[in-house]
Protein backbone atom coordinates (compact mmCIF):
# COMPACT_ATOMS: atom_id res chain seq x y z
CA UNK A 1 0.00 0.00 0.00
CA UNK A 2 2.47 2.38 0.81
CA UNK A 3 4.46 2.12 -2.74
CA UNK A 4 1.07 2.04 -4.18
CA UNK A 5 0.46 5.55 -2.21
CA UNK A 6 4.02 7.02 -3.28
CA UNK A 7 2.87 6.11 -6.91
CA UNK A 8 0.22 8.54 -6.89
CA UNK A 9 1.85 11.32 -4.94
CA UNK A 10 2.98 11.25 -9.01
CA UNK A 11 0.70 9.52 -11.25
CA UNK A 12 2.07 10.91 -14.32
CA UNK A 13 5.23 8.84 -13.91
CA UNK A 14 3.83 6.27 -11.03
CA UNK A 15 1.24 4.69 -13.52
CA UNK A 16 2.79 4.40 -16.97
CA UNK A 17 6.12 2.46 -15.28
CA UNK A 18 3.69 0.23 -13.40
CA UNK A 19 2.13 -0.91 -16.39
CA UNK A 20 5.00 -1.21 -18.48
CA UNK A 21 5.99 -3.80 -15.90
CA UNK A 22 2.69 -5.63 -15.69
CA UNK A 23 2.94 -5.75 -19.45
CA UNK A 24 6.32 -7.50 -19.70
CA UNK A 25 6.30 -9.45 -16.42
CA UNK A 26 2.59 -10.76 -16.39
CA UNK A 27 1.53 -10.30 -20.21
CA UNK A 28 5.39 -11.61 -21.33
CA UNK A 29 5.04 -8.98 -23.96
CA UNK A 30 8.15 -8.38 -25.74
CA UNK A 31 9.83 -5.07 -25.61
CA UNK A 32 12.33 -3.59 -28.44
CA UNK A 33 15.78 -5.07 -28.61
CA UNK A 34 14.64 -7.64 -26.00
CA UNK A 35 15.34 -5.25 -23.32
CA UNK A 36 14.16 -6.82 -19.77
CA UNK A 37 10.70 -4.96 -18.58
CA UNK A 38 12.32 -4.00 -15.61
CA UNK A 39 15.52 -1.52 -17.72
CA UNK A 40 11.98 -0.47 -20.09
CA UNK A 41 9.96 0.68 -16.79
CA UNK A 42 12.89 2.18 -14.83
CA UNK A 43 13.92 4.16 -18.31
CA UNK A 44 10.59 5.01 -18.65
CA UNK A 45 10.52 7.14 -15.18
CA UNK A 46 13.42 8.70 -16.09
CA UNK A 47 12.03 9.69 -19.00
CA UNK A 48 9.22 10.93 -17.61
CA UNK A 49 10.81 12.59 -14.49
CA UNK A 50 12.84 14.54 -17.05
CA UNK A 51 9.51 16.20 -18.75
CA UNK A 52 8.15 16.94 -15.25
CA UNK A 53 10.90 17.82 -14.00
CA UNK A 54 11.23 15.11 -10.73
CA UNK A 55 14.81 13.50 -12.65
CA UNK A 56 17.86 15.41 -11.20
CA UNK A 57 21.44 14.88 -12.10
CA UNK A 58 23.71 15.52 -8.75
CA UNK A 59 27.17 13.74 -8.54
CA UNK A 60 27.85 15.51 -5.22
CA UNK A 61 28.50 12.27 -3.35
CA UNK A 62 30.25 10.04 -5.97
CA UNK A 63 33.90 9.20 -5.67
CA UNK A 64 35.69 5.26 -4.88
CA UNK A 65 34.88 3.73 -1.70
CA UNK A 66 36.79 0.62 -1.24
CA UNK A 67 34.95 -2.62 0.70
CA UNK A 68 36.77 -1.72 4.08
CA UNK A 69 35.72 -4.72 6.82
CA UNK A 70 34.04 -3.10 10.48
CA UNK A 71 34.97 -5.45 12.44
CA UNK A 72 34.81 -3.01 15.39
CA UNK A 73 31.38 -1.91 14.98
CA UNK A 74 30.29 -5.57 14.22
CA UNK A 75 31.69 -6.37 17.73
CA UNK A 76 30.18 -3.23 19.46
CA UNK A 77 26.40 -4.39 17.54
CA UNK A 78 26.99 -7.64 18.88
CA UNK A 79 27.64 -6.58 22.45
CA UNK A 80 24.61 -4.79 21.96
CA UNK A 81 22.03 -7.49 20.98
CA UNK A 82 23.28 -9.68 23.83
CA UNK A 83 22.52 -6.93 25.97
CA UNK A 84 19.37 -6.38 25.08
CA UNK A 85 17.72 -9.56 24.15
CA UNK A 86 14.46 -8.05 23.82
CA UNK A 87 15.84 -6.92 20.12
CA UNK A 88 15.53 -10.52 19.46
CA UNK A 89 11.84 -10.51 19.67
CA UNK A 90 12.17 -8.08 16.19
CA UNK A 91 15.58 -10.45 14.58
CA UNK A 92 14.06 -13.55 15.19
CA UNK A 93 10.85 -13.33 13.06
CA UNK A 94 12.51 -11.09 10.12
CA UNK A 95 15.26 -14.01 9.82
CA UNK A 96 12.29 -16.65 9.75
CA UNK A 97 10.52 -14.62 7.28
CA UNK A 98 13.43 -14.32 5.14
CA UNK A 99 14.78 -17.85 5.39
CA UNK A 100 10.59 -18.85 4.36
CA UNK A 101 10.91 -16.06 1.33
CA UNK A 102 14.01 -17.67 0.29
CA UNK A 103 12.28 -21.54 -0.05
CA UNK A 104 9.49 -20.01 -1.34
CA UNK A 105 11.33 -18.56 -4.32
CA UNK A 106 13.73 -21.70 -4.95
CA UNK A 107 10.31 -23.15 -5.25
CA UNK A 108 8.62 -20.84 -7.80
CA UNK A 109 11.63 -21.38 -9.73
CA UNK A 110 10.40 -25.25 -10.11
CA UNK A 111 7.50 -24.04 -11.95
CA UNK A 112 9.65 -22.67 -14.90
CA UNK A 113 11.62 -26.10 -14.87
CA UNK A 114 14.73 -25.39 -12.91
CA UNK A 115 14.98 -27.31 -9.75
CA UNK A 116 17.57 -25.55 -7.48
CA UNK A 117 19.39 -27.37 -4.15
CA UNK A 118 17.27 -25.61 -1.22
CA UNK A 119 20.19 -26.28 1.36
CA UNK A 120 22.77 -24.75 -0.88
CA UNK A 121 21.20 -21.87 -1.79
CA UNK A 122 19.83 -20.72 1.58
CA UNK A 123 23.44 -21.26 2.71
CA UNK A 124 24.85 -19.26 -0.13
CA UNK A 125 22.28 -16.56 0.44
CA UNK A 126 22.80 -16.59 4.20
CA UNK A 127 27.12 -16.22 3.61
CA UNK A 128 26.32 -13.34 1.25
CA UNK A 129 23.95 -11.43 4.00
CA UNK A 130 27.39 -12.38 6.22
CA UNK A 131 29.77 -11.26 4.37
CA UNK A 132 28.14 -8.00 3.49
CA UNK A 133 27.96 -7.48 7.17
CA UNK A 134 31.56 -7.58 7.88
CA UNK A 135 31.81 -4.97 5.35
CA UNK A 136 28.93 -2.46 7.22
CA UNK A 137 25.99 -3.77 5.17
CA UNK A 138 23.00 -3.04 6.66
CA UNK A 139 20.76 -5.21 4.15
CA UNK A 140 20.41 -9.03 3.81
CA UNK A 141 20.93 -10.56 0.49
CA UNK A 142 18.24 -12.34 -0.93
CA UNK A 143 16.95 -15.01 -3.68
CA UNK A 144 15.09 -12.73 -5.57
CA UNK A 145 11.74 -13.78 -7.02
CA UNK A 146 10.35 -13.51 -10.13
CA UNK A 147 12.57 -16.28 -11.71
CA UNK A 148 9.32 -17.95 -14.05
CA UNK A 149 8.48 -14.36 -15.59
CA UNK A 150 12.50 -13.74 -15.91
CA UNK A 151 13.13 -17.19 -17.95
CA UNK A 152 10.10 -16.43 -19.98
CA UNK A 153 11.61 -13.36 -21.19
CA UNK A 154 15.02 -14.67 -22.22
CA UNK A 155 17.07 -13.70 -19.66
CA UNK A 156 20.12 -16.24 -18.39
CA UNK A 157 22.74 -16.70 -15.94
CA UNK A 158 24.61 -13.65 -17.61
CA UNK A 159 21.48 -11.39 -16.43
CA UNK A 160 21.51 -11.80 -12.94
CA UNK A 161 25.91 -11.95 -13.49
CA UNK A 162 25.22 -8.55 -15.36
CA UNK A 163 23.18 -7.33 -11.97
CA UNK A 164 24.95 -8.44 -9.48
CA UNK A 165 27.84 -6.23 -11.34
CA UNK A 166 26.04 -3.42 -11.86
CA UNK A 167 24.72 -2.96 -8.53
CA UNK A 168 28.64 -3.77 -7.06
CA UNK A 169 30.12 -0.90 -8.71
CA UNK A 170 27.17 1.61 -7.87
CA UNK A 171 28.20 0.87 -4.27
CA UNK A 172 32.00 0.97 -5.37
CA UNK A 173 31.63 4.83 -7.01
CA UNK A 174 29.15 5.81 -4.92
CA UNK A 175 26.15 6.39 -7.66
CA UNK A 176 23.35 5.14 -5.52
CA UNK A 177 22.84 8.77 -4.17
CA UNK A 178 23.15 9.52 -7.95
CA UNK A 179 20.58 7.32 -8.78
CA UNK A 180 18.42 8.39 -6.32
CA UNK A 181 17.70 11.44 -7.41
CA UNK A 182 17.82 10.50 -10.92
CA UNK A 183 15.35 7.82 -10.84
CA UNK A 184 12.08 9.50 -9.10
CA UNK A 185 10.62 7.91 -6.25
CA UNK A 186 7.35 7.13 -8.19
CA UNK A 187 9.21 5.62 -11.00
CA UNK A 188 11.22 2.94 -8.15
CA UNK A 189 7.78 2.52 -6.03
CA UNK A 190 5.86 0.64 -8.86
CA UNK A 191 8.71 -2.32 -9.11
CA UNK A 192 8.19 -3.14 -5.05
CA UNK A 193 3.88 -3.19 -5.99
CA UNK A 194 4.96 -5.85 -8.68
CA UNK A 195 6.95 -7.57 -6.22
CA UNK A 196 4.01 -7.49 -3.96
CA UNK A 197 1.65 -8.83 -6.83
CA UNK A 198 4.21 -11.30 -7.69
CA UNK A 199 4.51 -12.97 -4.02
CA UNK A 200 0.89 -13.12 -3.99
CA UNK A 201 0.17 -14.64 -7.44
CA UNK A 202 2.81 -17.40 -6.84
CA UNK A 203 1.67 -18.12 -3.21
CA UNK A 204 -1.87 -18.88 -4.40
CA UNK A 205 -1.05 -20.31 -7.60
CA UNK A 206 1.28 -22.80 -6.54
CA UNK A 207 -0.95 -23.81 -3.36
CA UNK A 208 -4.32 -23.43 -4.54
CA UNK A 209 -5.74 -26.10 -2.37
CA UNK A 210 -4.35 -23.47 0.79
CA UNK A 211 -6.05 -20.27 -0.27
CA UNK A 212 -7.61 -19.69 2.86
CA UNK A 213 -4.73 -20.30 5.02
CA UNK A 214 -2.64 -18.00 2.40
CA UNK A 215 -5.52 -14.84 3.42
CA UNK A 216 -5.47 -15.58 7.11
CA UNK A 217 -2.54 -14.98 7.39
CA UNK A 218 -2.14 -11.41 5.69
CA UNK A 219 -3.93 -10.29 8.39
CA UNK A 220 -1.09 -9.78 10.72
CA UNK A 221 0.98 -7.88 8.42
CA UNK A 222 -2.48 -5.99 7.46
CA UNK A 223 -2.71 -5.05 10.97
CA UNK A 224 0.88 -4.00 11.40
CA UNK A 225 0.60 -1.49 8.85
CA UNK A 226 -2.40 0.08 9.85
CA UNK A 227 -0.73 0.28 13.37
CA UNK A 228 1.89 2.12 11.97
CA UNK A 229 0.61 4.08 10.01
CA UNK A 230 -1.67 5.11 12.67
CA UNK A 231 1.29 5.26 15.20
CA UNK A 232 3.13 8.17 13.09
CA UNK A 233 -0.09 10.26 12.22
CA UNK A 234 -1.40 10.40 15.95
CA UNK A 235 2.27 11.23 17.08
CA UNK A 236 2.58 14.24 14.49
CA UNK A 237 -0.92 14.83 15.65
CA UNK A 238 -0.41 14.21 19.81
CA UNK A 239 3.04 15.71 19.45
CA UNK A 240 4.59 12.52 20.58
CA UNK A 241 1.86 12.77 23.42
CA UNK A 242 1.07 8.97 24.61
CA UNK A 243 -2.13 7.44 23.01
CA UNK A 244 -4.60 7.99 25.93
CA UNK A 245 -7.01 4.75 26.47
CA UNK A 246 -10.11 7.19 26.13
CA UNK A 247 -9.09 8.55 22.78
CA UNK A 248 -8.66 4.68 21.92
CA UNK A 249 -11.80 3.35 23.13
CA UNK A 250 -12.94 6.64 21.01
CA UNK A 251 -11.50 5.72 17.79
CA UNK A 252 -13.40 2.19 18.13
CA UNK A 253 -16.50 3.41 18.93
CA UNK A 254 -16.89 6.29 16.55
CA UNK A 255 -14.55 5.33 13.64
CA UNK A 256 -13.97 1.72 13.67
CA UNK A 257 -10.07 2.24 14.02
CA UNK A 258 -9.35 -0.43 16.63
CA UNK A 259 -6.12 1.53 18.01
CA UNK A 260 -4.82 -1.37 20.08
CA UNK A 261 -6.46 -4.49 18.52
CA UNK A 262 -4.14 -3.44 15.78
CA UNK A 263 -1.18 -3.18 18.03
CA UNK A 264 -1.85 -6.90 19.54
CA UNK A 265 -1.85 -8.08 15.78
CA UNK A 266 1.28 -6.68 14.81
CA UNK A 267 3.29 -7.51 17.49
CA UNK A 268 5.15 -10.55 15.82
CA UNK A 269 2.94 -10.30 12.86
CA UNK A 270 5.61 -12.16 11.30
CA UNK A 271 5.81 -15.14 13.13
CA UNK A 272 1.76 -14.85 13.99
CA UNK A 273 1.10 -15.02 10.29
CA UNK A 274 3.22 -18.14 9.81
CA UNK A 275 1.69 -19.85 12.50
CA UNK A 276 -2.11 -18.98 11.76
CA UNK A 277 -1.43 -20.03 7.86
CA UNK A 278 -0.04 -23.70 9.42
CA UNK A 279 -2.96 -23.76 11.76
CA UNK A 280 -5.41 -23.58 8.68
CA UNK A 281 -3.80 -25.68 6.39
CA UNK A 282 -3.71 -28.17 8.51
CA UNK A 283 -7.44 -27.75 9.35
CA UNK A 284 -8.07 -27.79 5.72
CA UNK A 285 -5.37 -31.19 5.66
CA UNK A 286 -7.73 -32.52 8.82
CA UNK A 287 -4.56 -32.59 11.04
CA UNK A 288 -6.06 -31.24 14.12
CA UNK A 289 -3.36 -33.37 16.53
CA UNK A 290 -0.60 -31.25 14.63
CA UNK A 291 -2.93 -27.79 14.63
CA UNK A 292 -3.17 -29.04 18.44
CA UNK A 293 0.62 -28.65 18.54
CA UNK A 294 0.81 -25.49 16.51
CA UNK A 295 -1.75 -23.85 18.83
CA UNK A 296 -0.13 -24.92 21.74
CA UNK A 297 3.18 -23.15 20.12
CA UNK A 298 1.60 -19.73 19.73
CA UNK A 299 0.30 -20.05 23.30
CA UNK A 300 4.12 -20.40 24.40
CA UNK A 301 4.92 -17.67 22.05
CA UNK A 302 2.09 -15.20 23.55
CA UNK A 303 2.86 -16.41 26.93
CA UNK A 304 6.72 -15.27 26.53
CA UNK A 305 5.23 -11.89 24.82
CA UNK A 306 7.47 -13.32 21.66
CA UNK A 307 3.85 -12.14 19.74
CA UNK A 308 1.21 -10.32 20.88
CA UNK A 309 3.08 -7.91 23.65
CA UNK A 310 5.43 -5.28 23.16
CA UNK A 311 8.08 -6.74 25.27
CA UNK A 312 9.57 -10.34 26.03
CA UNK A 313 8.55 -11.54 29.59
CA UNK A 314 6.00 -13.91 30.99
CA UNK A 315 2.22 -12.88 30.67
CA UNK A 316 -1.04 -14.83 30.86
CA UNK A 317 -2.93 -11.79 28.87
CA UNK A 318 -6.32 -12.99 27.54
CA UNK A 319 -4.79 -13.40 24.09
CA UNK A 320 -2.68 -16.10 25.60
CA UNK A 321 -5.85 -17.63 27.50
CA UNK A 322 -7.58 -17.98 24.06
CA UNK A 323 -4.92 -19.67 22.51
CA UNK A 324 -5.01 -22.06 25.21
CA UNK A 325 -8.28 -22.50 24.76
CA UNK A 326 -7.75 -23.51 20.99
CA UNK A 327 -5.80 -25.56 21.83
CA UNK A 328 -8.65 -27.56 24.14
CA UNK A 329 -10.69 -27.01 21.12
CA UNK A 330 -8.53 -28.52 18.52
CA UNK A 331 -7.52 -31.46 21.01
CA UNK A 332 -11.45 -32.10 21.67
CA UNK A 333 -11.99 -32.62 18.16
CA UNK A 334 -8.97 -34.63 17.62
CA UNK A 335 -9.66 -37.04 20.12
CA UNK A 336 -13.42 -36.70 19.41
CA UNK A 337 -13.10 -37.25 15.91
CA UNK A 338 -15.89 -36.06 14.27
CA UNK A 339 -16.98 -37.45 10.56
CA UNK A 340 -15.76 -34.49 8.27
CA UNK A 341 -18.10 -33.11 5.49
CA UNK A 342 -17.18 -33.41 2.02
CA UNK A 343 -17.82 -32.27 -1.38
CA UNK A 344 -19.98 -34.92 -1.69
CA UNK A 345 -21.82 -35.25 1.30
Amino acid sequence: MVPCAIIFTNPIIGLPVLFVLLLGFIGRYQFPFRLPAGLVAIGVGVLLGLITGDTTINFENTGFYPPVPVLGDLWVGLQLIWSKPALFAILIPIEIYNFIEAISNVKSAQTAGDNYNVRTSVWADGLGTGVGALFGSPFPTTIYLGHPAYKQMGARTNYAVATGFLLWFASLMGLFAFLQHFIPAAGVAPLLVFVGIVMCQYAFQSTPKYGAAIAIALVPHIADLLKKQLDGTLSELLQQAPVTAELASSLAQNQGVYFQSYGFLSQGAIITSLVWGSIVALIIDGDLRRATYFSFFAFLLSLFGLIHAGQIGVSLSPITISYLCLTILFGFFHWVQPGRQTAET
